[in-house]
């Protein structure tokens, strides 16, 4: 027999999916008990599909002109197929294909006008169903070796025309074997020649025969019995068009009858097809299925109590029926629910093997294996200062977060951010949690691992996913020893010394060997000898049971410690024959502690944060000035604490916000005293705060606290601890120059690093507007063009510079308005005068700013256009561009006739095209040179970033800056000129 490609489709039908529970299973009438926090489940295994469609086709569909596999148990199968599919089983479909003749052998064509039940005879039917015995011992022969092979599976017959005769005998015949008939879906029957009248099946049809009607071969070679019998409590789906010649024979002619055999392959017999499969699917889902790799982790001598997990049709998940196959540990028992609870005295793993079965309807049973590990974590107080946030937690092992819940961080279960510590998870489950920008994670004291918060590049560990608002379980490990998360990454360290890393891998920070991203844990090489490890910005460093230290990932400032600034994408040695304890990675910056009690720090150190006096980047671990014996450190973004020998804190580096815990907001390249007498046990830093452990077990935090992370009801800045007495107010002063440092900056704007940005590599918007500000710092600029500044950063910006700096329009106007802000240095410079200049940008129109601003030494007034005009290379963006540089024109025109000097900065998105333009039409010049005297000559250097100047500044100097500082922060170069001020 020929079998065609569909008959091979169909036979390869194999579903397979993971036991999970997915809201599509509900639809399919699916539930499972619910699922209980110290559960896991994966996959089972496909080798045994747990349910097997035996189809035998009898060809009534068309043997000549269709494939051996008919179009009826095609479509049948199929849409079963579908259900399972989306209910997350395993199917098999398996055809048993027997050559019977087509349903025209019943009529020859010369019977045509005649009526059916006269044209039909003995014989003719007789010959029809030939074959009959040869289905039911291919039936017997496939079912036995199938159960033989995979005693747990579930079967659905299905049979077409004479196929449904030989189920439908086949059945009768299994009548009474209890060990199979336990493992009996049901059939569908279409087309039963052996159709009784007043039969107890299912009758679908389009429309359906009636129930008083009878099959060809039950009126001419006498019935059957009917099928399901009373002892075989199965559902029996009976598939029969009125007038069927074959399983609902009439008075009518034989060309009516035949054609009413032909309807399964209409859309109203395909319909019937579908709900029959319907039927099947949902006495199917009765079989509960144990979830595989459950596991209940626990701690010696704890109670527990644990819901086993089963994936069962909803409408049958009360009526599963548990029981424990074999003895089960000693002081745990098993309910006919399925709670395993108890206790086990002590710490290991036990595999707990349990049977379930259905007894509404009464199904055979499904065998499933639980492990019980009993792992001991002991917790222990700690604080852990992450980006925007803080969490605590305490001796009980009871954790407690504040501050940044944008990304459901504070796993609270909200986004909404808290000003005072919340409750994560239950009462003393946690041994150590670590909190970064977006992400935490926690090891619990069972051993388990779970992370909550952001998730956009897979550092949550779950495989991917959206963010999460509460503690997620990663994995179905027990052994986990502790755990670091990062912006974008995170890494952990298992008890038994292996090293795992997740998330984002752009610069090797997983230290796997390749710069490919992973969104569930993967070891890090092959050893067994790491004892901790500390997540930075783009690097990773970890320490070894012999005390040594190792690093991977970026390298721009050093902060691996090798020596050099090449990238590692696996771990690497720090150059240094010392004995590490502890070590602690910022976004570009790392220290460690060595057992000598010396604190050293490499890599980024333009605040100080080296703590070495000095402000120069380090590729080699140095001292931490000062001859003290410390005890703990902690590293922020630029600034860094350590804890010495007698319980007294000291911090270093940039203290903007407070960071130092000095009194002061005055930065220090070497440690500074944190202010009061108070005795501290442990310390972390965040990115701009730090918290500190008390002796009486509480956090206390002082600096930055915007979002709340300070943990004390409010979002003022504390540049001392609680209970001390703040600082003083600044004071700014008046200082006048010379000459004027002018920037202008495309900043990258924020929603560029958010998730779902086209720059995540990139860190967030707020910790790049820190940079940005020290670099301006650094620059000592004067005036400042931004481009794409997003509200948030100009925020920060003002936070960071707004006692020096003034900005118009800043975070004061409206969105569109606040991404091409000026900002000046309030003490040369006071604002006289303020418009928008509207160009097209982008298919709409947006506000440039125009800024007159009064040297507060000369009295002289110059005007500054700070424009951001469209990007891409279409005919549209440039006409858009054209039209925006004529407009820019007119106004510097404008005010060159008002006798104004004027200065020209932004991102034009053109090079030769633009200064060409400005430069011919204008008598303004490029501080990067070039000239325009009849002849257009552009500078040889060019980005999309422009400063024009007109006569009166006399241009001292000019540069592209593209330093790694500068990289960090934005995708484009930095344009900055020293230039003298008008009338000075």
């Amino acid at each position: 027999m020929n079998v065609s490609p569909l008959t091979r489709s169909v036979a390869a039908l194999v579903v397979a999916a993971t036991f999970v529970v997915t809201p599509a299973l509900a639809g399919a009438g699916g539930a499972t008990v619910p699922a209980v926090p110290g559960s896991a489940a994966t996959a089972a295994p496909l080798s045994c599909p747990e349910v097997v469609v035996l189809a035998v086709d009898g060809h009534g569909n068309g043997w000549d002109d269709g494939p051996a596999a008919g179009t009826s148990l095609y479509v049948l199968t199929s849409s079963l197929v579908g259900q399972a599919t989306r209910a997350g089983s395993s199917v098999a479909v398996r055809h048993l294909g027997v050559p019977f003749a087509d349903a025209d052998a019943l009529a020859p064509g010369d019977q045509a006008g005649r009526s059916a039940t006269k044209a039909v005879t003995k014989s003719r039917t007789r010959s029809w169903f030939q074959g009959k015995k040869t289905a039911i011992t291919g039936l017997t022969s496939e079912l036995m070796t199938l159960s033989a092979a995979c005693p747990e599976q579930a079967y659905v017959l299905a049979g077409d025309s004479q196929g449904a005769g030989a189920v439908h005998r086949f059945l009768l015949k299994l009548d009474g074997n209890t060990a199979l008939q336990g493992r009996l879906v049901g059939a569908v029957l279409v087309a039963d020649g052996d159709r009784v009248a007043g039969t107890g099946a299912t009758i679908l049809g389009a429309p359906a025969a009636a129930a008083s009607g009878r099959g060809v071969v039950a009126t001419y070679l006498g019935s059957v019995a009917d099928v399901p019998t009373s002892t075989l409590d199965v559902p029996v789906a009976s598939v029969c068009t009125q007038g069927d010649i074959v399983c609902d024979l009439r008075n009518w002619s034989v060309t009516r009858s035949l054609a009413a055999h032909e309807t399964y392959r209409t859309k109203e017999g395909r319909r019937q097809l579908h709900a029959a499969a319907k039927q099947m699917w949902d006495r199917a889902s009765a079989w509960p299925r144990p979830l595989t790799g459950q596991t209940v982790a626990t701690t010696p001598g704890e109670s527990f109590s644990r819901q086993l997990l089963v994936r069962v049709g909803s409408a049958h998940a009360a009526t599963s029926v548990f029981e424990p196959l074999g003895a089960l540990p000693a002081g745990v028992t098993l309910s006919e629910s399925g709670v395993l609870a108890g206790a086990v005295s002590t710490a290991g793993s036990v595999d707990v093997s349990f049977a379930v079965h259905n007894s509404a309807p009464v199904t055979s049973s499904t065998s499933g294996t639980v492990t019980i590990v009993a792992t001991s974590v002991e917790a222990s107080s700690q604080v852990n200062a992450g980006g925007q946030s803080s969490c605590h937690v305490n001796g009980e092992g009871t954790a407690y977060c504040q501050g940044d819940n944008t990304f459901g961080q504070l796993g609270d279960g909200t986004d909404v951010d808290r000003r005072r510590p919340v409750q994560v998870g239950a009462i003393g489950e946690w041994a150590t949690i670590s909190t970064s920008g977006a992400t935490t994670c926690g090891v619990k004291r069972t051993g388990q691992l779970f992370c909550w918060g952001m998730n956009a590049r897979g550092q949550l560990g779950l495989g991917g996913g959206p963010q999460r608002w509460s503690p997620q379980l990663v994995g179905t490990s027990s052994s986990w020893a502790t755990v670091a998360t990062g912006w974008l990454h995170t890494c952990g360290v298992r008890q038994n010394g292996t090293l795992w890393c997740w998330g984002a891998n752009d610069a090797g920070e997983l230290g796997i060997g390749s710069r490919i991203s992973k969104a569930a844990p993967v070891k890090v090489g092959e050893g067994k000898s790491w004892t901790s490890v500390t997540v930075g910005g783009w690097h990773s460093c970890g320490l070894h049971a012999d005390g040594s230290a190792s690093c991977w990932g970026r390298n721009d400032f050093g902060q691996l410690g090798t020596g050099s600034t090449a990238r590692r994408l696996r771990p690497i040695a720090v150059a240094s024959d010392l004995s590490w304890t502890q070590l602690d990675a910022s976004w570009s910056s790392t220290c460690g502690l060595a057992t000598d009690g010396v604190i050293r720090c490499w890599g980024q150190n333009d605040q100080g944060q080296l703590g070495d006096g000095s402000r120069v980047p380090r590729l080699l671990p140095v001292d931490v000035a000062g001859a003290r014996a410390w005890s703990d450190l902690a590293v922020g973004d630029t600034h860094a604490c350590g804890l010495d020998s007698t319980g007294t804190a000291w911090c270093w580096g940039s203290n903007r916000y407070g960071e130092l815990g000095d009194g002061t907001e005055t930065g220090s390249p070497t440690p500074t005293k944190v202010a009061g007498d108070q005795i501290w046990v442990s310390l972390d830093a965040g990115w701009l705060h730090s918290c500190a452990l008390a002796l009486d077990d509480t956090m206390q935090c002082w600096g930055n606290n915007e979002k709340g992370q300070l943990g004390r009801g409010d979002r003022i800045n504390r540049s001392t601890p609680p209970g001390v007495r703040p600082p003083a107010q600044r004071v700014v002063t008046k200082r006048l120059a010379k000459n004027v440092v002018v920037t202008t900056f495309n900043v990258l704007g924020s929603s560029h690093t958010q998730p779902g940005g086209g720059a995540m590599t990139y860190a967030p918007g707020r910790i790049r507007a820190e940079w940005t500000a020290n670099f301006l710092q650094a620059a000592k600029s004067g005036i400042l063009a931004f481009q794409e500044l997003k509200t948030d950063q100009a925020q920060a910006l003002e936070r960071a510079l707004g006692d020096t700096y003034s900005f118009y329009p800043g975070s004061r106007g409206a969105p569109r308005v606040v991404w091409q802000s000026i900002m000046w240095d309030s003490s040369q410079w006071e604002l006289v005068e303020a418009e928008d200049i509207w160009v097209p940008v982008i298919g709409t129109t947006r506000p440039n700013p125009f800024v007159l601003l009064r040297n507060r030494g000369t009295g002289r007034e110059v005007g500054v256009l700070n424009v951001h005009n469209s990007s891409k290379n279409t005919p549209e963006r440039q006409r858009e561009r054209n039209q925006a540089v004529r407009l820019e024109i007119k106004e510097i025109l404008k005010r060159r006739h008002q006798g104004i000097p004027v200065l020209f900065l932004g991102d034009m998105n053109e090079r030769e095209k633009v200064f060409c333009k400005v430069t011919g039409q204008t008598d303004l010049e490029a501080v990067t040179g070039g000239s325009n005297t009849g002849k257009c000559r552009p500078p040889g250097t060019m980005h999309f970033d422009w400063m024009f100047a007109s006569p009166e500044f006399k241009v001292r100097s000019r540069a592209f800056v593209r330093t790694p500082q500068i990289v960090r922060i934005t995708d484009h170069a930095v344009l900055t000129s020293t230039m003298s001020v008008p009338g000075a």
